[in-house]
């Protein structure tokens, strides 16, 4: 398909087809690859004269964002996060031996374990804490929802809980409906 610029240009102003397009490079194969090696070659020097706090920053920005996406579509993004698997990376880039991390979170190293272990389930207080610990970056609620989000998954497709637990029932209400 070729576009008329001008005739764009004209309908649309230059800011609308600047968010509605990406223009081809117009570079040949050989130049792509130059350019993309060059493109490559800046990208690892930042990463490189990145601050230990700019990395961190970084992936706990990514990590946000990537909940994001788990709980806005939910949980069919190509990111399979639960609770504790995210738990799990936000502790790891921490760069914080477990011990410390527990401590700077108010966590007894026993209380991380189980948590790391899924023994022991988050609670809303962990929620702020992790909010506060990541000075805002993750709020409490994107944590919120990622549980609120599993647990809905858990209660759809669990069918065999779904069954142990109604067989613990001693007498169910029973409700008659009226007919309409």
């Amino acid at each position: 398909m070729t576009y008329d610029f001008e005739e764009l240009l004209k309908k649309h102003g230059s800011e609308e087809l600047a968010e509605a397009f990406v223009f081809p490079h117009g570079l040949t194969p050989a130049e792509k690859e130059v350019a993309d090696k060059e493109i490559k070659e800046i990208r690892m020097k930042m990463l490189n004269e990145m601050t230990p706090e700019q990395r961190i920053q970084g992936h706990l920005l990514g990590l946000r964002y990537r909940l994001e996406d788990v709980v806005k579509l939910n949980g069919k993004s190509k990111y399979q996060y639960t609770f504790l698997s995210a738990f799990k990376e936000y502790q790891q880039f921490s760069e914080k031996n477990p011990a410390v991390f527990a401590a700077e979170i108010a966590l007894t190293t026993r209380e991380l374990n189980q948590l790391m272990n899924g023994k022991k389930a988050p609670d809303i207080a962990l929620f702020h804490r992790l909010e506060k610990h990541s000075d805002g970056t993750i709020p409490a609620m994107l944590w919120c929802k990622l549980v609120a989000q599993q647990w809905k998954n858990e209660i759809q497709t669990d069918h065999e809980a779904r069954e142990r637990e109604a067989a613990k029932v001693k007498k169910a209400t029973q409700l008659k409906t009226k007919a309409a």
